[in-house]
């Protein structure tokens, strides 16, 4: 598999704007500035989580593969599961992941309405909600 030449959260910003952000493009201390600020942090923060994400999914997926094929002698008898830490890991980052998707994309909508002049066409991302427990209703909750 071919690696990406750029993260995922530049990707997105890459999508968004047709180009890289432009750290200097802007007055220093502007409103417009610091928006750009926040952006490349939100980007980096993607990136990273992109990376680590990547690299727990591919630890887990290499033992399991040596498990498939007989290869895990070492392991034989261990208490431990093979997906105790490194699935709950992978979770975790693939959750933070999504919100600091949501955040960029957030940005990215504040920047382009911020840039444009007029206000953006689509509507702002929302938080996903939680599934509803079965045997549950929504709404306010009894005490």
């Amino acid at each position: 598999m071919a690696a990406r030449l750029t993260g995922l959260g530049t990707q997105l910003v890459v999508h968004a704007l047709g180009q890289r952000l432009d750290l200097d493009a802007h007055t220093p201390g502007s409103p417009t500035a610091n928006l750009v600020h926040l952006l490349g942090e939100a980007e980096e923060r993607v990136n990273s989580l992109q990376e680590q994400l990547v690299s727990s999914a591919r630890f887990a997926a290499e033992r399991l593969l040596r498990v498939a094929e007989g290869q895990d002698h070492v392991h034989h008898g261990s208490p431990d599961g093979i997906l105790q830490y490194s699935g709950l890991q992978i979770d975790m980052l693939s959750a933070r992941r999504g919100d600091a998707v949501r955040n960029l994309r957030a940005l990215l909508a504040a920047y382009q309405a911020v840039t444009s002049g007029e206000p953006h066409r689509t509507a702002p991302p929302t938080m996903a909600k939680p599934a509803a427990k079965s045997g549950r209703t929504t709404g306010a909750r009894r005490r």
